[in-house]
């Protein structure tokens, strides 16, 4: 099963992925009891992949989220102690009924780090990046086309000009 590196600011394109990503390996939601998510502030990376390393007792696929992975970043947090090379061997044994997704809310990868290059070569990469004005009007048509929604191109600009470029804020709005 895969292992999936979801990073950047957009907070509602990592969610959308993450929830995509749930309904295709369960075909359910986060409140599937294979599914469980941990905090990378407070839990170590070694208590993550020895969860994602067991078999479920539930049958079926395991999701396990890592969220504030942020020691595959230059900004990492010292006060948790993750040893890296638990990721590097879960990528090594290719777990069948395992999916691994780390989520860094940081806009970059640290690239120097080995982990980062590993993860690059055997794991799925998904960048949310901070969309500018048109991507952000783009993205905000073709959400309401899917939905069918009618929403004019100016009423898109004047939303974006009152709120911003952050999708959730403009979802909400």
């Amino acid at each position: 099963m895969p292992t999936y590196v979801l990073y950047g600011k957009e907070t509602y394109l990592l969610e959308d992925k993450v929830k995509g990503i749930i309904q295709e390996f369960t075909n359910n939601t986060k409140e599937d009891l294979n599914v469980v998510e941990f905090d990378m502030e407070e839990e170590t990376i070694q208590t993550a992949i020895n969860e994602a390393e067991e078999y479920s007792f539930f049958g079926g696929k395991k999701i396990v989220i890592t969220r504030n992975a942020n020691f595959l970043t230059s900004d990492n947090n010292k006060e948790v102690n993750h040893d890296v090379n638990y990721i590097l061997s879960f990528l090594e044994k290719k777990m069948e009924d395992s999916v691994l997704i780390l989520i860094v809310n940081q806009e970059k990868l640290d690239q120097r780090k080995k982990v980062v290059k590993e993860l690059k070569k055997k794991a799925i990469i998904f960048e949310a990046k901070t969309l500018n004005q048109a991507e952000t009007a783009t993205w905000i048509l073709n959400y309401a086309n899917n939905k069918n929604i009618q929403i004019s191109n100016e009423s898109v600009q004047e939303l974006i000009v009152s709120v911003g470029c952050d999708l959730r804020t403009c979802l909400e709005s």
